[in-house]
Formats: structure tokens, C-alpha cells, sequence
């Protein structure tokens, strides 16, 4: 068995918080392993796609029902659970923000709605206009196929387009700073598709 930088790690904390145990029950006086310095792992840090194989990816998926989340996967780095836990009553087309308020994880088999983990999560994102355009044509096609449920918070009266109502024009918004950005296959009230077109 190879003692790689995090299996070192581990055991280090195990004999740490052992003998820490023992001070406690004052069978020792003094806990050697903390004064043991314990190289931190080295982790390769992902680069991400570039700019055109994003381009390409989203050409590709262009047409799909799922392409809305594509494109605000791509453009706002939210994490799968803060995407798939996204509603439509958390994105203002009006002022072109988002804002993650929820999450979706999975535990035991079970999928479980859970509240944004720090306050930064929960912070009003700027739409880029290019996401904005695609999220207000998602959201049109979307009402044109099927009424909302009466109980499904995917649509929001602000920012759901009246018919006949001119188009708006893009709000005025910078792009997320990179790792700044925290949307969703089903609407996590009622399970009706977010992305149904």
C-alpha cells in the first residue's frame, strides 16, 4: 500500500485526535503528533473547457430541450446541485439577475432540496446578455407548449412575457466574475420539467 500525501494526512489526524483523547483522560501529558508538520496534498487544479469547445458544445446542443441549462452551465459556473435546484422564480428577466437560492442532492437514493450552503451562494448574480436571451426564449417556448401547474413557482409574474407585449430589450449587466456564479431539469416544488422544450 503506497502512503500517498493524503493517506499521510489521514492517518496523522488519527493519531492526533488519539492521543489528544488520552490527554483528555490524562493517561498522557503532552500530544507528540501535533508537533509533527504534515505535508499538505497537492491537488491538480482543473482548467475548464475553453471558450471554443463551449462554442462548439452549445452548437452541438442548439434545439435540445436542454440547451437554456447548457447555456447556464457554461455561462454563470453554478454547481449541479444549485443548477438543478434552480426555478424560474429565482432568475428576473426584468432586471437580468439570478439568485440561487436552493440546492438539489442527492442522499441514501433520495433527492433532497436543501437551503444555498453560505450567504456568497445566495448573492444576486448578473445575467450575461448572451444567457439572458437564451433564458427569456426558453421561457416563451416554454409557456407557448403547456400552462404552468397552479402549484409549480416556475413561472414568475414579473418576468414572464405577456403575449402580445413587445420583446424587451437585454438589461444592461456585466459577466460574473470566473467562480463567482452558482438552473434545473424539474421544478423542485411540483416536478414539473423546468426545461420541457
Amino acid at each position: 500500500m503506497a502512503l500517498t500525501g493524503r493517506r499521510i494526512q489521514f492517518v496523522h489526524a488519527v493519531l492526533r485526535n488519539g492521543l489528544q483523547h488520552a490527554m483528555r483522560e490524562e493517561l498522557l501529558s503532552r500530544n507528540v503528533a501535533k508537533l509533527v508538520r504534515v505535508p499538505s496534498p497537492r491537488y491538480k487544479v482543473g482548467k475548464g473547457l475553453s471558450v471554443d469547445h463551449v462554442r462548439k458544445i452549445l452548437a452541438a446542443a442548439a434545439g435540445h430541450r436542454l440547451h437554456a441549462l447548457y447555456v447556464v452551465a457554461a455561462t454563470m459556473g453554478l454547481r449541479r446541485g444549485e443548477l438543478v435546484g434552480l426555478r424560474w422564480s429565482d432568475v428576473d428577466l426584468d432586471e437580468g439577475t439570478l439568485r440561487v437560492q436552493q440546492t438539489v442532492q442527492r442522499v441514501a437514493g433520495q433527492l433532497h432540496v436543501l437551503d444555498a450552503k453560505t450567504e456568497d451562494s445566495e448573492a444576486v448574480l448578473p445575467l450575461p446578455e448572451v444567457t439572458w436571451l437564451t433564458l427569456l426564449e426558453h421561457q416563451e417556448r416554454q409557456q407557448a407548449s403547456e400552462p404552468p401547474s397552479p402549484r409549480c413557482g416556475r413561472t414568475m409574474a414579473s418576468s414572464s412575457p405577456r403575449s402580445g407585449a413587445p420583446r424587451r430589450s437585454p438589461p444592461i449587466s456585466a459577466a460574473p466574475s470566473p467562480g463567482s456564479g452558482r438552473l434545473g431539469s424539474a421544478c423542485t416544488i411540483c416536478g414539473t420539467p423546468w426545461f420541457p422544450c
